[in-house]
């Protein structure tokens, strides 16, 4: 009878007991990405240690975060109310308040949504230099076609047709 070969493998085991309905979960979240059972805890093992489990869940709850805060909401609010009247009303710390959060908006959106939004801070940040703000006017909130103008259009197609708010009211209306 010949003798059984040991494995030779450069990285450590592990051993360890787990209940039945843990394995079977396990099991089939390898079989889906088609990867064996090993392969799959180590993985998972390694991005629980290296804390990057939940990134991609963390980074949604980031992202509804900043798009349901108050502050992005009063942005486009005010926006929005601009495009009746484009006189400059706002004091410089309500500018400024504007201006942060447009900084932040582009980690959040679409490439062509930050592109327009980009627009508005343009446009605040040349207001802010300015020593005074008497007979100010808006440009950006205006219904032209100007390449200079807010293309209210893709900012509705982003909150109307983005598949993560009906997922998002949808996990809400369960609650």
């Amino acid at each position: 009878m010949a003798k059984k070969k040991k494995i030779q493998n450069e990285e450590e085991s592990l051993n360890f007991r787990i209940p039945k309905e843990l394995k079977a979960t396990i099991v089939s979240r390898a079989e889906k990405r088609n990867i064996t059972v090993s392969k799959y805890v180590r993985e998972v093992l390694q991005q629980v240690h290296d804390g990057t489990y939940c990134e991609e869940e963390f980074g949604k709850f980031e992202r509804e975060d900043f798009l349901f805060s108050k502050e992005f909401i009063q942005l486009i609010i005010w926006m929005y109310s601009l495009r009746s009247d484009r006189s400059v009303k706002e004091n410089r710390e309500q500018v400024e308040k504007y201006i942060a959060t447009l900084k932040k908006v582009g980690d959040y959106v679409s490439d062509e949504l930050s592109a327009e939004f980009d627009k508005v801070l343009l446009e605040l940040l040349e207001l802010k230099k300015k020593d005074t703000w008497t007979y100010q006017n808006y440009y950006f909130s205006d219904s032209g076609s100007n390449s200079s103008k807010f293309n209210f259009s893709v900012l509705e197609s982003f909150f109307l047709n983005e598949g993560w708010i009906r997922s998002f009211t949808i996990d809400i209306s369960r609650s």
